[in-house]
């Protein structure tokens, strides 16, 4: 490394000479670790275990590994989880509530994140020990359940008898990792044994009533409670975004595909679904409303929305699974049976048909072309 000092170096003292130096090499230093490249800090930083499961009252800890930042990490926990300690790159949380809860640690700007399932240790114990459920697993052998859905059998015999409520029902449906399809795969093998006894003696033990408009007494039960679940965590990801007005004057709709709203609920089957989307021209509100009716799904069943079949989308963006680009748009919006305009001010809801919402829907894009702007 080269200094370079004054010309005139004779008429400077031995002390000052000395500073001089000492000065320049430390800045010289100081532009040497400027120049240094700087990656990301903690990078490479991830939560331990990513995903886990627990039951109320268990404790699991949670480390930041690889190569945590440097300074404090804050913790935070959803409902479903209490935070009992934290220390360093340790975090110890406990089971609260049964449903998906989340851990998450934020460090110098980097939010990192795991999901921990907490379950009812009673859900989680196996088949009800009941001599009615003993009753009802002794007869069910006939049909060789495979799996989870022979306990998912003795289940739905219980909510046929009163034993079991729905919540109760779909929250052990959730610790036992189970979906909408296992139930309908316990209706097939009912209906199969039909054929082939002869007689519904089953299938009324399992789903009770069978009703002439297509669905069974259990079928009413429970898939009238997701739909009013379903209502409540539209609701309520509405009121979490109250007063976050749609950009550009754009109205925020939800429109319901199907007609799962008014279907009568001795006609709601395993089979049916629950469809509608978030449909307004300012996408992203609609994105955070689905993720938050996404959110409260889980909390208010502990299973996803893909698994207890109540699933919303984002109307104009959704995957390759829907519709794309749009003509897929127009197509989608074919299936819009009827829906309500949120006033996003007030968080109150106005019933809207079908055709009303294609048009509204149809100005505002002819709108935002003619303003440039892009939707």
């Amino acid at each position: 490394m080269r200094i370079f000092l004054p010309e005139r170096t004779s008429t400077m003292s031995t002390r000052t000479l000395s500073s001089f130096v000492t000065v320049h090499v430390a800045r010289l230093g100081l532009l040497f670790l400027l120049l240094l490249p700087i990656g990301p800090v903690g990078a490479a930083a991830t939560l331990s275990p990513a995903n886990a499961s627990i039951d109320i009252g268990q404790s699991l800890t949670v480390a930041v590994d690889g190569t945590p930042p440097e300074g404090g990490i804050n913790w935070s926990v959803t409902s479903q989880l209490t935070l009992l300690s934290a220390e360093g790159t340790r975090a110890t949380v406990q089971g609260k509530q049964a449903g998906s809860g989340k851990v998450t640690a934020y460090v110098r700007g980097i939010q990192l994140s795991a999901v921990v399932i907490v379950s009812n240790r009673h859900y989680a114990e196996g088949p009800l020990n009941s001599a009615e459920d003993r009753k009802a697993s002794g007869m069910l052998k006939v049909l060789k359940l495979p799996g989870k859905t022979d306990q998912l059998a003795v289940m739905l015999a219980a909510v046929n008898r009163g034993d079991m409520d729905a919540k109760t029902f779909f929250n052990r449906m959730a610790a036992m990792n189970a979906t909408k399809d296992d139930l309908i795969a316990v209706k097939k093998k009912l209906e199969g044994h039909e054929i082939q006894s002869g007689n519904k003696d089953l299938t009324r033990l399992v789903l009770g009533e069978i009703f002439s408009e297509g669905g069974t007494a259990v079928e009413e039960k429970l898939l009238v409670w997701r739909r009013e679940v379903t209502q409540k965590a539209i609701e309520a990801a509405i009121q979490a975004y109250r007063g976050r007005i749609p950009e550009n004057n754009f109205k925020m709709m939800v429109a319901y595909v199907g007609n799962w709203v008014t279907q009568q609920s001795r006609a709601l089957t395993f089979a049916g679904d629950i469809d509608f989307s978030f449909v307004s021209n300012d996408t992203q509100l609609a994105k955070d409303l689905k993720a938050k009716f996404d959110q409260n799904i889980r909390q208010m069943t502990g299973l996803s929305p893909i698994a207890l079949d109540s699933v919303a989308t984002v109307h104009g963006v959704a995957g390759l699974e829907v519709y794309i680009g749009r003509h897929g748009q127009y197509f989608a919006e074919l299936n819009m049976n009827s829906g309500e305009v949120v006033d996003m001010a007030t968080g109150s809801r106005t019933d809207i048909n079908g055709v009303g919402m294609r048009v509204t829907f149809a100005l505002e894009r002819a709108a935002a072309d003619a303003q440039g702007i892009e939707v």
